[in-house]
């Protein structure tokens, strides 16, 4: 109801802004953000931007408005979860929010009858908004694309992870290691699948999503050892995705 409520308003008073062949302007919500190549644009969106609508009760926030000028020092910009380049526009998942809380502070454990299977389809779940078309765009290049693939999967072990840590605990039954590595190839397969999908020219094997998998469970080898021994992989992380597995909490 927001998004239509705004929506009116941007048709109303910012289509010179949304038309402009050298302008880039989105909106989330609340959240506005503004892209050009031409810094002159810029100061010019910024006044418009910034010009009270009291129809729509628009108010810019200055506290809340930051400028980011290009720079070598400054890759991405950051906005609603997404990390956008600098240089050619292509996007990243913002995780630097699983760096800063604990990963099972964001997982409700689901009691029921058949946990074996709640874990399974939760699994996927979790892969679900890691694999829209913004990180897997054909575009890009292919490094990036792989790099989107791996830190997603990062994330979703790291969840997968905490969740059987948490439900153990709690529950003080087990999940088998058997049945752990079959929801792991599951939810790899899946993601392989549906990458090679949307991007059929790139050489996607399963070892890709993989890899940050088992580098993940390596954080908690005393309960996941055995799966770790019986899944063999044939390529390394990089090291920004290393970094980012050691940064995750949980």
């Amino acid at each position: 109801l927001c998004s239509i409520f705004y929506g009116e308003m941007d048709k109303r008073y910012f289509m010179l802004l949304l038309n402009h062949p050298k302008i880039l302007m989105m909106r989330f919500i609340d959240d506005m953000i503004l892209i050009s190549p031409d810094q002159r644009l810029v100061e010019a969106a910024d006044m418009v931007l910034h010009q009270d609508i009291p129809e729509f009760g628009f108010h810019v926030n200055p506290a809340k408005t930051c400028r980011a000028p290009q720079s070598p020092e400054k890759q991405y910009i950051s906005w609603c979860g997404l990390l956008i380049s600098m240089t050619d526009l292509h996007i990243c998942s913002d995780n630097n929010r699983f760096t800063l809380t604990q990963m099972k502070d964001s997982l409700s454990i689901v009691r029921e009858s058949k946990p074996g299977k709640v874990l399974a389809r939760l699994a996927v779940t979790w892969a679900k908004p890691k694999l829209q078309n913004i990180f897997l765009n054909e575009r890009y290049p292919e490094s990036i694309i792989k790099r989107n693939i791996q830190e997603a999967t990062a994330i979703i072990a790291a969840r997968l992870a905490s969740y059987v840590l948490e439900y153990e605990k709690y529950s003080r039954q087990s999940f088998s290691d058997i049945f752990l590595k079959r929801v792991i190839i599951d939810t790899v397969d899946y993601i392989t699948q549906f990458t090679l999908k949307k991007c059929p020219q790139m050489a996607i094997t399963r070892s890709l999503s993989l890899a940050p998998f088992m580098e993940v469970l390596k954080l908690k080898k005393s309960r996941f050892n055995g799966i770790i021994a019986n899944i063999k992989i044939d390529s390394d992380c990089p090291h920004s995705v290393i970094e980012l597995i050691k940064s995750i909490k949980f």
